[in-house]
Order: C-alpha cells, then structure tokens, then sequence
C-alpha cells in the first residue's frame, strides 16, 4: 500500500495516493482495535502509606461532591433531589467521622470509612445520572 501511494504521488495522482495511504490508515487502526478486544486493562494504586492512601480517598471525595453539588445546582427540586441531599448529608457525616480517626493515627479505620462515603457519593451521582 505504501509503495502504491509512492508511485501515485510520484505521477502527482494525489488523490489515489491518499487512498491508499487511507487504506493503510484503517487496517492499522483495525489491528490495533482488533488487539484490544481480547485485552484487559488493570491498574491499581500503590500508596506509600496509610495516611497517603487517605489523602486520595479525601480527594476523590472532594471531587464527587463538588459534582454533585453542580448536578444539583442544576436540577428543580423533587423528591430524587431530596433523597440525593439525605445521600449527601449522610456522606458529609461519615466525612467528619473519617476525618477524627484521622486525626487520631487511625488511617486505615479513616480509609475505610471514607470509602463508605465514597459509596455514599456513588449512589447518589446514580440517581443524577451518573454511573460507573
């Protein structure tokens, strides 16, 4: 394909040496598609300690509130709003409750009460609308 995109631009046939590179184009995009069919993306965070570990969970925390609150903003009120807010406040809560254990050395006890705030968050960016 190539060398036919060659001779082609070589007789300034621009048009037929596009086509093939196009041709080219495709059947790599099909290969590297076709490669990722049959794989599986895994990552996984590696923190250095608890406290580092606890730090993330209260930064994603922060960041699925934040959403929620413009989601909110954005919404008329119903009861899906209102049972959206009893999800927030609850998650505000354990937030609080996280942020004790951490201030006392409890890291690890603060990142598992703050991944049931995060589940908290979850469930109601669902019923916004947002899922994953």
């Amino acid at each position: 394909m190539l060398s036919k995109a060659d001779t082609a631009r070589q007789k300034d046939d621009y048009v037929a040496a596009n086509a093939e590179l196009n041709r080219a184009y495709q059947l790599v995009i099909s290969a590297v598609n076709g490669s990722y069919k049959e794989a599986t993306l895994v990552y996984s965070l590696n923190f250095e300690t608890p406290e580092h570990e606890y730090l993330y969970e209260l930064q994603r925390y922060e960041g699925n509130k934040s959403l929620i609150d413009k989601l909110l903003a954005q919404k008329e009120e119903s009861k899906t709003t209102s049972l959206v807010i009893s999800y927030l406040k609850q998650a505000v809560d354990t937030r609080e409750e996280a942020e004790v254990l951490a201030s006392q050395g409890e890291f690890e006890q603060a990142i598992i009460t703050m991944e049931k705030t995060s589940s908290q968050l979850r469930r109601a960016m669902g019923m916004l609308g947002i899922n994953f």
